[in-house]
C-alpha cells in the first residue's frame, strides 16, 4: 500500500512537469486480484485512472500550445511581409539612412524639389486667402487692409483707382480688375509691383509704394498697389488753374523737385521714368511737396492697364506732347535721353503754365496735331524766350531730335539749382 502511494505521487509529479506519465505506469507491477478488487476499485486502479486523465489533458494542452505557436509564427511572417510592402510604397518619399560604406562609394540621394514658389495666375478660388498667404507676396502684402473697406473714387482717374483709409492715413489704391483680365496681365502687374517694391525706391520727390492688397470696389475685385495720397492731385491741374498763384521762385522749386526725382532714378537705379507727363506728377495741397507717381514705372511691365491719358481736370491734350520724338514713332522704349526731352517740355510747361505745342493743336486739333508732331519732330514746344536766359541754351539742347546730343538729367538739375529759388 505504501508502494502504491509512492507511485501515485511520482506519476502526479511527472505529469505536472513533463506530461509524460506512460513510462511511470508501465514500471509498476499489477496488484494481485482479490475479491475485494473485483467488487471495488483498488487504490492502484484509482491511480491508473487518474494517470489516464492526466495523459489526455496533457495531450490536449500540448496540442493547443503547438497550434498557438504555429499561428504565432505564421502571423509574424505575414506582418513582416506586409510591413516590407508598405515600406516599398513610401520609400520614394523617405530619404535612405546613409551608412559609412555607402556614403563613401555612392552619391547621396537626390532631394525632393520644394513646393513651387510661383503664383498660379489662373487660380481664382479663395483668391484673398491664396494671394495673402502666398510666400511670393508675403513681403509686400498689406494685412491691415481687409475687405470690405470703404473706398472713394479718385478724382480725374479711372474707376479702378480709389482711395481708402489705412488707420489714420489716406492712401491711393491703383487697382487691376483681377477677374476681368487674362492671366498674362495678372502676372505682369504682380511682377511689376514686386520688382518696384524690391528696388526700395525711396526719394523725397517720388511717391512710396506701400504694398499690395485685394479690395472689392464698384463690382470689381481689384488687386491694388498702394501709394501715398497727394491731396492736390496732378501738377497739370495746378498749372492750368488760373486761381493758383505761383511766383518764379515757386516755379523753379517745382522744376527742381521733378528733376531731382528723375536724376535719382537715372543715377541710382538706371531706370527711365518713361512718361514725364503732368498727370504723373503729384502735389500736395500746400504745393510744397511735389512727387513723381512711382506706379508710372509699372508701364513697361504690363499691357492694357493704364492710368488716364488725359490731364486731370484738363482733358485738353494727350501724352504725345510730352513724349520724345523717338517715342512718338513707337519704335523704341523709354530711355534716360527720352526722359530728358520730356523733362525739358515739362519745365517749359511750369514756367509758361501753358500746354506745349499750343499753336499746333489750336490750328490742327488733337488728332492732326499729334500726327504733325510725329511727322515734324523738330517742332519746338515753346518759344525759347519764355525760359530764363541763363538756362535757355541747355534747355534747347535737351530738346534735340538726336538723343545722343541731349544733356543728362544731372546737367539740367545743376543748371536749375543755379536759378533763384
Amino acid at each position: 500500500m505504501g508502494a502504491t502511494s509512492t507511485h501515485v505521487k511520482l506519476c502526479y509529479n511527472a505529469s505536472n512537469k513533463t506530461s509524460l506519465t506512460l513510462p511511470c505506469v508501465k514500471s509498476v507491477a499489477e496488484p494481485f486480484t482479490t475479491a475485494a478488487s473485483t467488487t471495488a476499485p483498488t487504490s492502484a486502479a484509482v491511480a491508473n485512472g487518474s494517470s489516464s486523465v492526466g495523459v489526455i489533458l496533457g495531450g490536449v494542452v500540448g496540442g493547443l500550445v503547438a497550434l498557438g505557436l504555429a499561428l504565432f509564427f505564421f502571423r509574424r511572417r505575414r506582418a513582416a511581409a506586409s510591413s516590407s510592402q508598405r515600406q516599398c510604397d513610401v520609400s520614394a518619399y523617405i530619404p535612405p539612412q546613409p551608412t559609412a560604406a555607402r556614403s563613401a562609394t555612392a552619391p547621396s540621394p537626390t532631394p525632393r524639389a520644394p513646393p513651387s514658389a510661383e503664383l498660379d495666375y489662373t487660380n481664382v478660388r479663395h483668391l484673398r486667402q491664396y494671394l495673402s498667404t502666398h510666400p511670393k507676396l508675403e513681403s509686400m502684402w498689406m494685412a491691415d487692409v481687409v475687405s470690405p473697406i470703404k473706398t472713394t473714387a479718385l478724382k480725374g482717374a479711372e474707376s479702378t483707382h480709389v482711395t481708402t483709409m489705412v488707420g489714420t492715413k489716406k492712401v491711393v489704391l491703383k487697382g487691376m480688375p483681377y477677374m476681368d483680365v487674362s492671366p498674362q496681365i495678372r502676372q505682369a502687374f504682380v511682377e511689376g509691383l514686386l520688382t518696384l517694391h524690391g528696388k526700395s525706391l525711396r526719394h523725397r520727390h517720388l511717391t512710396t509704394l506701400l504694398g499690395m492688397t485685394l479690395v472689392d470696389s464698384n463690382g470689381h475685385t481689384l488687386l491694388c498697389g498702394a501709394t501715398e495720397y497727394m491731396d492736390h492731385g496732378s501738377i497739370g491741374a495746378v498749372l492750368l488753374d488760373a486761381k493758383t498763384q505761383l511766383d518764379p521762385h515757386q516755379q523753379t522749386t517745382i522744376a527742381i523737385a521733378i528733376a531731382e526725382a528723375i536724376e535719382f532714378l537715372h543715377r541710382q537705379h538706371g531706370l527711365a521714368f518713361g512718361l514725364v507727363a503732368p498727370d504723373k506728377i503729384l502735389v500736395d495741397g500746400s504745393l510744397h511737396t511735389v512727387k513723381l507717381n512711382v506706379l508710372t514705372l509699372l508701364v513697361p511691365f504690363y499691357d492694357g492697364i493704364r492710368t488716364t491719358n488725359l490731364l486731370s481736370n484738363a482733358g485738353s491734350t494727350l501724352h504725345i506732347p510730352f513724349v520724345a520724338p523717338e517715342l512718338r514713332r513707337r519704335d523704341t522704349s523709354p530711355t534716360a535721353a527720352s526722359d530728358v526731352y520730356a523733362l525739358a517740355v515739362m519745365i517749359g510747361f511750369i514756367f509758361t503754365r501753358k500746354l506745349p505745342f499750343s499753336t499746333v493743336y489750336h490750328d490742327k486739333g488733337l488728332v492732326r496735331g499729334d500726327l504733325h508732331l510725329v511727322q515734324h519732330p523738330k517742332t519746338m514746344p515753346y518759344a525759347a524766350e519764355v525760359i530764363p536766359e541763363s538756362f535757355r541754351a541747355l534747355w534747347k539742347s535737351a530738346l534735340d531730335v538726336d538723343p545722343a546730343r541731349r544733356p543728362t538729367a544731372s546737367h539740367l538739375l545743376l543748371a536749375l539749382n543755379e536759378l533763384p529759388h
